[in-house]
């Protein structure tokens, strides 16, 4: 099993320029390893969000004015789970219509994809 530091360093090797970024703006926000903490803590400190949101404020640019100028909408909702029910939020660009997406799931400190919204993806 790799190191947490071996971990790390492959994962931005692996990201691009812009991803780079925004995990090195999550690290210097505070964000803890998944796993290296609780769940509590975990939900308390910074998210990809507000990484993405401060490298974007670093280079002179307004998130909010950005998503309305991409017609990216966003909608705050819960998910039922064996705990009670968790908030979510999801984000919708317009251009989308009816069309299939990525479901990407954020657990605060790092987020993957999941899966498509095609029948048959688990």
């Amino acid at each position: 099993m790799k190191s947490e530091k071996a971990a790390e360093a492959q994962e931005m090797r692996e990201a691009d320029k812009d991803m780079r970024m925004v995990l090195t703006k999550l690290k210097k926000l505070g964000a803890k390893p998944i796993g290296t903490q609780s769940v509590k803590d975990t939900r308390k400190g910074p998210t990809a969000a507000n990484a993405v949101k401060a490298v974007l404020k670093a280079a002179g640019k307004d998130p909010m004015a950005l998503m309305a100028t991409m017609k990216v909408f966003e909608k705050d909702t819960t998910y039922p789970t064996a705990g009670g029910s968790q908030p979510a939020r999801i984000y919708t660009p317009e251009s989308a219509g009816s069309s299939p997406l990525p479901v990407r799931r954020s657990n605060r400190s790092s987020s993957d994809v999941l899966c498509t919204a095609r029948p048959g993806c688990a």
